[in-house]
């Protein structure tokens, strides 16, 4: 399915022709005007877009794919209307809009700059029960497609069929109906995803992003009876794991690695830390003059900038730099390709590598855009009309 939305993306991106021709069916349809989304393979939320504008623009899309076949011939779009009109294109559709939805949610959870990983488990267990419910017969998502199906019919004249030529799809799986589709594709996709997902997020792996929340400010307790007990077992579960040293066995050879903390003093400067880590939260929010509470990043800048710390609790400030630089989301890595994008277009691609390197760092670590609404650049617009009347009258 996914190199249909590649090959549906090429073909409107490449012909202005062809966009033009779907927004003019999406304008007559009554629809929005979505553009295709680029599915990229290193970027999980594209697809979930890609896919939502597909689902939304699905009876424009089709409209639009046959009209191209009988006016030019073009057999590329003639096949992918095939599949999009065919009962199995559709369920993969609403089926992966789905997944990827629930996934997209984990991913921007995951990825947020102060995630807050105690709230994890919670998530996770969320979203595997929503991902068990897809495997049912009768689900929310099988009633919104029949639906769709009915509609694509009705309002539209669209025939949901299931063509010769697009019945085997979908990883070569000979689909006949829609029983066949949940049997053959539904049921075998949902389990590896779950499989897959129980392997990434082991018991261990959960446990070290959960206990690594105790040093974030927003979940530092309010009350000082709360505190003397706070962050135990947490603080115990990461020396444990990077206190000890470290044995992998690969193809008959041992590695080792040495302990990259001392898990006894941890423990120690622990109790002193807390403490600390809540007066310097304080005192960034009273310098700032905000209620926001600061992300761990921030506190541990501001109090190695103070220099009156980092001889008190160096393993502490060991175990907050390996926390803070764990591999949890590649959403900075994203970022600065998006950026790169929207610097580096098609009409300004003879960028050199040292500009555009200045541009990217200009965008990703300078400030802030203001933010321009109209009502600002039409003021902005008559201040300098009047300037430019004054100046003209001055100099005549």
């Amino acid at each position: 399915m996914f190199g249909t939305m590649t090959s549906l993306w090429k073909l409107f991106y490449y012909s202005p022709k062809k966009a033009e021709a779907l927004k003019v069916v999406q304008s007559v349809l009554n629809l929005p005007e979505l553009k295709v989304v680029k599915p990229s393979s290193t970027r999980w939320l594209s697809h979930e877009r890609c896919l939502s504008a597909i689902r939304k623009d699905l009876p424009a899309l089709i409209i639009t794919l046959q009209q191209l076949y009988q006016t030019s011939g073009d057999a590329e779009a003639y096949g992918i209307s095939l599949i999009l009109s065919s009962i199995s294109g559709v369920a993969s559709i609403f089926l992966l809009s789905e997944v990827l939805d629930l996934l997209a949610r984990l991913n921007c959870y995951m990825q947020r700059q102060t995630a807050d990983f105690s709230r994890l488990p919670l998530i996770l267990n969320s979203i595997i029960k929503a991902l068990e419910e897809l495997k049912e017969e009768k689900t929310d998502w099988c009633s919104r497609m029949l639906t769709q199906v009915d509609q694509l019919e009705i309002d539209h004249g669209i025939m949901i069929t299931m063509s010769r030529s697009a019945r085997s799809f979908v990883d070569g799986a000979s689909v006949g109906s829609l029983t066949d589709y949940r049997d053959k594709v539904v049921l075998p996709y949902v389990d590896a995803l779950l499989h897959n997902i129980g392997n990434r997020f082991s018991g261990e792996a959960v446990d070290l992003l959960v206990s690594s929340s105790v040093f974030n400010p927003a979940s530092l307790p309010s009350e000082e009876a709360a505190l003397p007990d706070y962050g135990k077992r947490e603080v115990e579960v990461l020396a444990q794991f990077y206190g000890n040293e470290a044995i992998v066995v690969h193809n008959g050879v041992t590695f080792s690695s040495p302990p990259l903390i001392d898990k006894d003093e941890i423990a120690i400067e622990w109790r002193l830390f807390k403490r600390a880590l809540i007066q310097e939260s304080r005192l960034i929010r009273e310098k700032n003059e905000t209620t926001k509470t600061p992300s761990l990043q921030d506190v541990k800048v501001h109090m190695e900038s103070s220099g009156a710390y980092t001889g008190i609790f160096p393993e502490i400030f060991k175990l907050l730099n390996i926390i803070l630089v764990l591999p949890v989301g590649t959403a900075s890595v994203e970022r600065s390709f998006s950026h790169m994008e929207q610097i580096k277009t098609r009409l300004r691609n003879r960028l050199n590598d040292a500009n555009l390197a200045h541009l990217m760092r200009i965008a990703i670590e300078g400030p802030e855009h203001p933010r321009l609404t109209l009502m600002k650049f039409l003021k902005y617009l008559k201040r300098k009309i009047v300037e430019y009347s004054y100046s003209l009258i001055y100099n005549y």
